[in-house]
């Protein structure tokens, strides 16, 4: 049961107006604010850490309704919900090594506050790990691009967050040129298919 409720949520993401650059087309309700509104930060935190698969199941349903509304069309008071909830899930997909699957939602959360760096951060993660399974290069550049974001934001050179981006910088850039040396050719841009280790480039 478990694993098919899994499979729903991927689809869910995979065939969503944000997961495909559409516009959404529908506009929340009352049921979507109700719903909103009994969401406790804290408690989303504790269940994410205790069980990350069982609170994907328990906010399946929220999720599926979340990602296809105009976040455009939802006043600011609650945007910061639909922020918390959504990290949180991207959070429990990296948990649970599902870093592909995380992608979309963090990329929502990046969209209602480019300015937090901690959304910025969790996408960058996703997409670093995610890059460095399947050998994208596309999705490793996506993450650089995300770890300076943070860096441009956070401006306290003491920071974990400051200094977590500049190591995974460093450390995505390493393993870049370790995919140029890689079978003796350099790919610049493209991807790497996994299953024959055989360099792709973008047409």
């Amino acid at each position: 049961m478990t694993s098919i409720i899994l499979c729903l949520l991927i689809a869910v993401l995979a065939y969503s107006p944000v997961a495909n650059g559409a516009d959404a087309l529908k506009q929340p309700d009352q049921n979507f604010y109700s719903m909103l509104n009994g969401l406790d930060e804290d408690s989303l935190d504790e269940e994410v850490v205790d069980s990350p698969k069982v609170f994907i199941e328990k906010y399946l349903p929220a999720i599926g309704q979340l990602i296809d509304y105009d976040i455009d069309s939802v006043p600011d008071k609650h945007k910061r919900d639909i922020l918390t909830l959504f990290n949180n899930v991207g959070t429990a997909f990296i948990r649970l090594g599902q870093y592909k699957n995380a992608i979309t939602p963090l990329r929502v959360t990046v969209m209602i506050d480019p300015e937090e760096p901690v959304c910025r951060r969790n996408l960058a993660l996703a997409l670093k790990r995610s890059g460095m399974i399947s050998h994208d290069w596309k999705l490793l550049e996506r993450s650089l691009d995300e770890y300076r974001a943070v860096l441009k934001i956070e401006k306290d050179k003491t920071s974990d967050l400051r200094s977590e981006a500049e190591r995974s910088i460093a450390e995505i850039v390493s393993f870049q040129e370790a995919l140029k040396l890689q079978d003796g050719k350099v790919i610049g841009v493209g991807s790497t298919n996994s299953s024959d280790g055989k360099h792709a480039r973008e047409p």
